[in-house]
């Protein structure tokens, strides 16, 4: 285990905002057990996995029912670090209606470091994405490699990667954010996603036994577990500041670079009948390989879980129940979309705050 994983917090107080999304669903049970005292923020729109660690925690945990867009800074009471999963979390779903997407994803975000920095928070730990290089020209992209978004979300990952070091390099070392350029994200979670492309791929060979490939299937992507990203944030926030303060870490490992043909091969081999699909017409406008040394050197970070293991993650939990095929909240823009006809444009409104919830 890294060292500063291992590191209890020494009564540290964190808020995680979009804590009971994909990501946040694993990592903050982990945080209360690390000995933090955390508090969650979010709208709950894809239910909340979160309420059976609150009832079991009570005083450690404690869920907020809110919008970073209007939030005021009396969630931040008392907080020292920051883990901010916030916002619309995939092209087609930020592609829906983009000026909410700014909103959200730009708006919102800026408006939480804004609060983050009046209230005194030290560490921020800013959750970006590799999608931010677009479409590389080589492999092994460097975190300082020039950024090349080519979509509405990975352009307001970058926006407020920019500010958030901007902000830390005004502050004479006093605020310390630091981003994570997550991976492609992968495997089973409380919030479960197949809108993700390893799981996507592996729900439909499963009950479609067809595999869809956008193009030639040549473009790269860099997995990583959701699990190991959200011991990415642990160490992000223990370790000492003179290694994570105003820097950009990659966060995955090498050998979980693959060309997107070669994963829809594995997954074929796993589930032998059904047929990869390749669509000429969808050609995929992004395609990075990226380099993770910089997080294995100078962090320990490593990551646990292989791509041929989260193939067999995902087919088992669909076997054998533990995920629902047919839960509509997996996939992201298909529940936005339900969203929208039930409430119109009123989904997407702030909401009130609510400084002590338990969210049903």
């Amino acid at each position: 285990m890294n060292e500063f994983s291992a590191a209890r917090s020494p009564g540290g107080k964190v808020l995680v905002a979009g804590g009971a999304g994909y990501v946040g669903s694993i990592l903050v049970p982990l945080l209360v057990e690390a000995g933090y005292s955390v508090v969650v923020l979010d709208r709950f729109f894809f239910g909340d996995s979160l309420a059976a660690t609150a009832s079991a925690k009570r005083g450690s945990l404690k869920l907020v029912r809110a919008d970073i867009r209007d939030v005021d800074d009396s969630v931040l009471e008392g907080v020292d670090s920051v883990v901010d999963l916030c916002g619309i979390s995939n092209d087609p779903a930020c592609d829906l209606d983009p000026a909410v997407t700014t909103a959200i994803n730009v708006g919102g975000a800026s408006r939480l470091i804004e609060l983050a920095l009046t209230v005194g928070v030290r560490r921020y730990v800013y959750a970006s994405s590799c999608s931010v290089y677009g479409y590389g020209e080589r492999l092994q992209m460097t975190e300082a490699t020039q950024c090349s978004p080519q979509t509405l979300y990975a352009q307001s990952k970058l926006k407020i990667e920019q500010l958030l070091l901007a902000k830390g390099r005004c502050s004479s070392g006093i605020f310390q954010p630091v981003v994570l350029r997550l991976g492609t994200l992968f495997g089973v979670s409380p919030r479960m996603r197949f809108d993700l492309a390893l799981n996507a791929m592996v729900k439909s060979a499963y009950a479609e036994g067809k595999i869809c490939v956008d193009g030639d299937g040549l473009q790269w992507r860099p997995f990583v577990h959701v699990g190991d990203a959200a011991s990415a944030f642990i160490i992000a926030l223990n370790a000492p500041s003179r290694l994570v303060s105003n820097r950009v870490f990659n966060i995955g490992v090498g050998e979980n670079n693959w060309q997107i043909r070669d994963l829809a091969i594995d997954i074929q081999l796993c589930l032998p009948g059904s047929v990869i699909a390749y669509s000429k017409q969808c050609r995929d406008s992004r395609n990075y390989n990226v380099d993770f040394a910089a997080a294995k050197t100078e962090l320990g970070f490593s990551a646990s879980t292989s791509v041929k293991q989260g193939i067999h993650e995902v087919i088992e939990a669909i076997g054998s129940g533990k995920v629902d095929l047919n839960d509509e909240r997996s996939n992201t823009v298909r529940h936005y979309r339900a969203l929208f006809a039930q409430s119109g444009l009123g989904l997407m409104l702030p909401v009130v705050s609510v400084p002590e919830a338990s969210i049903a």
